[in-house]
């Protein structure tokens, strides 16, 4: 391919000819000659950096809940929602725009208490025995207040899969979609 060639292909790509920033180009080249950078670190100084936003900053609480860890004690699951809910406000009214609660805020199952062979020895779990509804009107009361306060609220919890399958944390049904 030909030289004049090549500079048909960039005008009619571009609409401009290769000298169009000939003095551009000169005094990158002139910089990185003095500098010893290379013309891409030398080229960096001559272009204008666009407008960017500030970087906000974001007030952020963390919050500890009390261990439930029965997931068939329905006075419980309504605690540990009660809790989660006034822990919201107090963050929020600190200023904070996210909440971060643990994992197994709502409820840390207890393998002992689960298992279908009851306390003494460890087995499969019965799921079948919590009381998920009980869970879901607590997060999604939780949910509700979260939207009022417009608080980003992050938090553990068991997410009830249909039969034969057991029950997984978020992290772990997030997991699973990989």
């Amino acid at each position: 391919m030909s030289a004049g060639l090549l500079g048909n292909c960039v005008r009619d790509v571009k609409g401009l000819t290769i000298t169009q920033n000939g003095n551009l180009k000169r005094r990158v080249r002139a910089r990185a000659a003095k500098t010893g950078e290379s013309y891409t670190a030398a080229l960096q100084h001559f272009r204008q950096v666009p407008d960017t936003p500030a970087i906000r900053s974001i007030r952020m609480a963390v919050a500890q809940t009390s261990l439930f860890n029965d997931p068939r004690d329905t006075s419980a699951l309504h605690a540990s929602g009660a809790e989660m809910r006034r822990l919201m406000e107090d963050a929020h009214e600190a200023g904070a725009r996210l909440i971060h609660f643990p994992e197994g805020a709502t409820c840390s199952p207890n393998k002992r208490i689960m298992s279908e062979n009851g306390p003494r020895e460890i087995g499969p779990s019965d799921w079948t025995r919590s009381e998920w509804n009980v869970l879901r009107e607590e997060l999604e009361a939780t949910r509700e207040l979260a939207s009022k306060l417009k608080l980003w609220t992050v938090l553990g919890s068991v997410h009830q899969l249909t039969s034969p399958h057991r029950p997984l944390t978020w992290s772990e049904r997030d997991r699973s979609h990989w």
